[in-house]
């Protein structure tokens, strides 16, 4: 027993002072399941004294199993614990410094200790801010362990204070905001957590009271005057630190600027409302916007929208520029400041209504448009929508009524045709013998008894020969005569040199592209490859081809017409044979002319536009073997076919210019009675009227002249035949006045009676054919006639330009449709004296 007790307190001595180095814990061998690492006597030896911590490359899980036994404490290892660590101690510390020490060591590896009920936990750094405990006041002492603290505030903004705060937190720390209440949620030590719970406690301070003022101006606009003062105020505030938030705002509707801030930053913005407040800055009254719907007739309400657009963008930007640099000198007359409230909390200081009357103070106004006009369309209705003020829509709608007036059009009339020449030239030599039998014997084809004579007759052989036998046949119920035997040379010339090809016509609208695509569609090998079963496969395109005419046409004031024309013209001329894998298919050739120009005409004038020629010559030899390549008899027993072709293509435009439907009515009139059927084509270039003795002599067949009839004042008098317009309407036709010489002028007289109950309207129409084929055309106003009124009608003079016959005619129109026309036109014959 006494030894025993020498031994304990000789233990004692080397621990506490007598061998530093013997304080240390000895290094653990790798723990057996349930053993100890130090004995129970030593580990509470070493508890209640200081000890060295030297551990190189020691098992994160063995110096936890360490730390249990050296601090009493017990210790949850989470699967997660791995790794090694040294630990390197200079001094001698104790037990709650060793488990300091102990906790950072495993923060170097990314976990933490989390304190529980009767046992501590180690667990990773992610899972130790989840499940932190939450403390009400952290505190600054004390040890490393991870809490969760909700931090509240008074005053502070939580959404700035989180970015002031956050760089204090440490790596494992996490911080978020929660605005509605006003709290910040730390996460981290608690030495950490509560060093942020300081700093905000001291940022959280009462900041000098913020006010709400109204001013209204009593000139300016609120609008144009705000960004003045952001510009002046809020820059300044920015570069002073400290400085409280300032915000102004403007009101259109009651032209008002709202300002929140200190009082003295309100009453800076009061002071430059003052003085940028006067007389001069006021506004002209501006007009009140509208919506107005026009309707189009005849233009595209797209296209007009887009024109009045771009105006109204241009008149506006003009108009702001004006309004900037107002020229007038008005008085300038400083506003009054309105009072400024300086109560605790916000509040709104809006100045007496009575006093701040805009129409009071700004006396009379000048009314200028509205600047932020609109204009719009509606592609259903082909309107025009507008937001506009009553004055500029007046304006606007005498300029829309203008660009909306009808379109003229032209009428192109087309013909495409080939001028060709082609030669066919056959040298052949034919033999044939004759028995009663019929045909004996024949070369090169031969002829019937039939058509031998009619052979022989046309003369188309050189050099022909026949034996002295003859034998009779009948032709047409004759009996003639023909050699038994013959022979002869032949040589045949064929030409030709006309082929048309098509006579389009379009009808489109000025400055509007027309198209017009008359055609087939022709397949096109576009390549060829063989499937996985060896079969040749052919892929084709289609295409077409045929006649393509696009015209623009563009009609001056001079009624000239500039044509921009393209016209293509393709066929197919041949077929060339391919071969694939024993497979053939073929691939057509296609010829392909094309104008592409722009011409200037006159209305009604045949333009000829060609000169694409193309050339194309092709040989063919028969011959009888042997035979045929014998010199000098060669000839004898061989056909050769030789034809050369030349191809022009012409193209014949006449342009017409049509105003009103009466325009296209009598552009029309020739193929009118062709069209329906009536006629055929040869007879539609006669019209056909009823025939009666013109009062004017003309020349007769034999070519003889006569005298100028066209002495008198009126050219013929009075004629009782009338024509029948309308139930109860008729129209005498009409005489000339004048004289018939050049440069004299030739007005016309027409009677028209109304015998109906009702009231007619009509509009009359003079046609003139003159020398050299063209047409004038003079129109009457629209007149109208009461129930039983009988009329003179004038009708506008026409002025005779040279010699040569004159045809007059007359039509009669009603609501825009042909209602009746002269029997027989009026023919004038004009000479010079």
């Amino acid at each position: 027993m006494v030894r025993k007790s020498k031994l304990i307190v000789l233990l004692l001595w080397l621990v506490w002072g007598g061998l530093p180095a013997l304080a240390q814990p000895p290094a653990p061998a790798p723990p057996q399941p349930g053993a100890r690492l130090l004995e129970a006597e030593m580990a509470e030896a070493l508890r209640r004294g200081r000890i060295m911590m030297n551990y190189e490359n020691i098992d994160l899980r063995v110096l936890a199993r360490l730390m249990a036994e050296l601090t009493g404490r017990n210790i949850v290892l989470d699967d997660r614990v791995q790794g090694r660590v040294t630990v390197l101690s200079s001094r001698e510390v104790t037990p709650a410094e060793a488990w300091d020490i102990f906790k950072v060591a495993l923060e170097r590896y990314g976990f933490a200790v989390v304190p529980k009920p009767g046992f501590v936990q180690i667990i990773p750094l992610a899972d130790a801010r989840r499940t932190a405990p939450v403390v009400g006041r952290p505190r600054t002492g004390a040890n490393g362990e991870i809490v969760m603290a909700v931090l509240l505030f008074r005053h502070a903004d939580v959404n700035v204070l989180q970015n002031v705060v956050r760089p204090l937190l440490s790596e494992v720390g996490y911080l978020s905001a929660y605005p509605p209440g006003q709290a910040i949620i730390v996460v981290d030590r608690e030495s950490v957590v509560a060093r942020v719970a300081e700093l905000a406690r001291q940022l959280d301070v009462a900041h000098p009271s913020q006010h709400v003022s109204i001013v209204f101006p009593q000139y300016a606009e609120a609008e144009a005057l705000v960004p003045v003062l952001q510009q002046l105020l809020l820059t300044q505030i920015q570069q002073q630190a400290g400085t409280e938030r300032l915000s102004i705002q403007a009101f259109p509707p009651a032209n008002a600027v709202i300002t929140h801030g200190t009082a003295a930053q309100i009453q800076k913005v009061k002071e430059l409302i003052a003085r940028l407040d006067v007389p001069r800055a006021a506004p002209e009254e501006v007009e009140e916007p509208r919506f107005y719907v026009y309707p189009l007739q005849n233009a595209k309400a797209e296209d007009i929208a887009k024109i009045l657009s771009e105006m109204l963008a241009e008149k506006a930007q003009a108009q702001r520029q004006i309004q900037e640099q107002d020229p007038r000198g008005r008085p300038t007359t400083p506003a009054t400041p309105s009072p400024t409230t300086s109560d605790e909390m916000p509040r709104a200081d809006v100045l007496n209504p009575y006093a701040t009357n805009l129409n009071a103070a700004r006396g009379p106004k000048e009314s200028v448009p509205f600047v932020s006009a609109k204009v719009a369309s509606d592609p259903e209705t082909n309107s025009l929508i507008f937001f506009v003020s009553p004055s500029e829509y007046e304006d606007l709608k005498n300029l829309v009524s203008v660009l909306d007036l009808p379109r003229r059009q032209v009428l192109v009339s087309a013909v495409v045709a080939e001028v060709s020449l082609s030669r066919v030239l056959d040298r052949n030599a034919v033999f044939q013998a004759i028995t009663s039998g019929g045909i004996l014997t024949a070369f090169n084809g031969g002829l019937s008894e039939e058509g031998l004579l009619s052979f022989l007759a046309s003369g188309n052989f050189v050099v022909g020969t026949a034996g002295k036998g003859t034998r009779t046949i009948e032709v047409n119920g004759r009996d003639v005569n023909v050699p038994e035997f013959f022979a002869f040379i032949g040589a045949e010339d064929n030409t030709s040199d006309f082929n048309l090809i098509s006579a389009p016509r379009v009808l489109t609208e000025d400055h509007k592209e027309a198209e017009m695509n008359v055609g087939d569609v022709v397949p096109f090998a576009t390549g060829a490859r063989f499937d996985n079963f060896g079969q040749p496969l052919i892929t084709y395109d289609y295409r077409d081809v045929g006649i393509k005419l696009k015209v623009t046409p563009h009609v001056s004031q001079s009624n000239r017409i500039r044509l921009e024309l393209e016209q293509e013209v393709q066929e197919v001329t041949d077929f060339l044979e391919q071969n694939i894998g024993g497979f053939g298919y073929i691939v057509p050739l296609i010829s392909n002319r094309n104008v592409n120009t722009t011409v200037t005409v006159e209305d009604g004038q045949t333009l000829l536009i060609g000169g694409l020629i193309s050339k194309r010559t092709i040989e063919t030899l028969r011959k009888v073997p042997i035979l045929g390549d014998i010199p000098l008899i060669r000839e004898f027993f061989r056909e050769t076919h030789k034809e050369e072709e030349k191809t022009t293509l012409f193209i014949s435009l006449t342009p017409h210019i049509v105003e009103t439907p009466t325009d296209v009515a009598r552009i029309d009139r020739p193929y009118q009675e062709f069209l329906h059927g009536k006629q055929t084509p040869k007879d539609h270039q006669v019209e056909s009227r009823e025939t009666r003795p013109s009062p004017y002599e003309v020349p007769n067949a034999d070519g003889h002249d006569v005298p100028n009839p066209y002495e008198s004042i009126e050219t013929e008098p009075s004629v009782t035949r009338t024509l029948e317009l309308l139930p109860g309407v008729h129209l005498s036709e009409f005489r000339l006045m004048g004289r018939a010489v050049p440069g004299s002028e030739a007005p016309g007289v027409v009677r028209v009676i109304n015998g109906d109950p009702e009231a007619a309207e009509l509009v009359l129409i003079t046609t003139v054919r003159l020398p050299d084929g063209s047409v004038k055309e003079f129109r009457t106003d629209a007149f109208r006639l009461a129930p039983g009124e009988t009329r003179e009608i004038s009708l506008p003079a026409y002025r005779f330009a040279g010699e040569g016959i004159y045809e007059f005619d007359l039509t009669a129109w009603a609501r825009d449709e042909l209602v009746g026309r002269l029997r027989l036109p009026t023919r004038v014959k004009v000479v010079s004296q």
